[in-house]
């Protein structure tokens, strides 16, 4: 499987639970078509490997590029899917004392020592 095969099946797999980001993901298939275009290239003229010294730096960049892209949508489709299914489960009202406590709670950032009031030393 090609890169742009790759993300393809990523973005818009019908097999997949979760929910899938749309919006852009055109742009990341044409990134990873264009990565795809690149390797050809190479593999077509690799006789003359020592030109594309700089081609194979632009083809990692662009792989590791695509590949921070790809493990983004899934944290993004994993956080969005945990908030749905909360959403979900308050909705149904989920009030049993068998399940877990998932409350959240923001701590201050402030320690204790840091400000004490009426200390003009």
């Amino acid at each position: 499987m090609n890169c742009s095969e790759y993300i393809r099946v990523l973005l818009f797999d019908p097999k997949r639970q979760d929910i899938v980001i749309e919006r852009g993901s055109d742009i990341f298939v044409k990134l990873a078509e264009i990565y795809d275009l690149l390797v050809d290239i190479k593999q077509k003229f690799s006789v003359k490997d020592q030109d594309f010294g700089q081609l194979n730096g632009i083809l990692c960049e662009i792989r590791s590029k695509l590949d921070s892209i790809s493990q983004t949508f899934e944290k993004m489709n994993g956080d969005i899917s945990f908030i749905f299914n909360s959403i979900e489960a308050v909705k149904n009202g989920s009030d049993s004392e068998d399940e877990e406590d998932d409350t959240v709670y923001v701590e201050d950032d402030i320690s204790d020592g840091d400000i004490q009031e009426g200390d003009n030393d």
